[in-house]
């Protein structure tokens, strides 16, 4: 005869006085009133549904031997530290639930063609070397870790270093021999006394300083956390440490 249900059998009543652990693991379907309450799987976790006045009860181990009190600031940061993983938890799940990311998407459907390259370098998140250029030629090279990228060539860096060059006006001066009439050669058009030296009656000469703007090329380098390159202004990409062979084959279409 089967037993019946733990409100007419005492044995199977987990508050009984009568309850039966024999019984109640034999019987088949029973579950226990709160199915997801953690098992006290030893000795040592059922000490803490033992009464106090037992000498091998937790709470008699924490009156002979009290914790010591704990500072305000590290409850809090217990706290907080709890909150934060509890929230990272949930990002994760939801993450989860949420499938791939829009950059994931772009890069799976990526199966042949120069952007497989990309596309490793996106899944490995490997460092990448990209050439640049302006209207006037070449600019420069970023290197950084690809994060994101499309079919045009957009480019987003992380943790870049970018050497690049740029045009500069400079002044190039040098000093003239200017002949003049002798009424003119008192001053300089800034009121500067200036060299003089005879070569006539009414003629004299004279050193003067004469400036002219050239361009001068030159080699900058910076740090950026994180920079966008359109694809319009890339020349080459390649990366860092060489992939493997396997990682530029041609997916399946499909």
């Amino acid at each position: 005869m089967l037993p019946g249900p733990p409100s007419q059998d005492p044995e199977l009543d987990f508050f009984s006085p009568h309850f039966n652990a024999q019984k109640a693991l034999a019987t088949i379907g029973l579950q226990p009133p709160m199915p997801r309450v953690r098992p006290l799987d030893n000795v040592v976790k059922c000490r803490a549904i033992l009464p106090a006045d037992i000498p091998q009860s937790r709470a008699a181990y924490l009156a002979r031997n009290p914790r010591p009190q704990r500072s305000e600031a590290a409850i809090q940061n217990e706290a907080t530290s709890r909150h934060r993983k509890i929230a990272v938890q949930s990002r994760q799940e939801q993450t989860a639930l949420r499938g791939p990311s829009m950059l994931d998407r772009i890069a799976q459907r990526i199966k042949d063609g120069p952007l497989l390259l990309l596309k490793a370098c996106y899944q490995q998140k490997r460092t990448i070397r990209v050439v640049t250029r302006h209207a006037r030629g070449i600019r420069g090279t970023a290197t950084g870790t690809l994060r994101a990228f499309d079919k045009f060539m957009n480019l987003v860096l992380q943790d870049v270093e970018e050497v690049y060059t740029v045009l500069l006006k400079v002044p190039h001066t040098k000093l003239v021999t200017v002949t003049s009439a002798v009424n003119t050669l008192d001053d300089d058009a800034f009121g500067n006394p200036v060299e003089t030296g005879e070569i006539g009656e009414n003629m004299q000469t004279r050193r003067v300083e004469k400036t002219r703007w050239g361009r001068k090329q030159e080699v900058r380098r910076r740090k950026i956390k994180t920079v966008f390159l359109r694809g319009d202004s890339i020349v080459l990409v390649s990366p860092v440490a060489p992939l493997g062979a396997a990682a530029l084959q041609p997916g399946d279409p499909s």
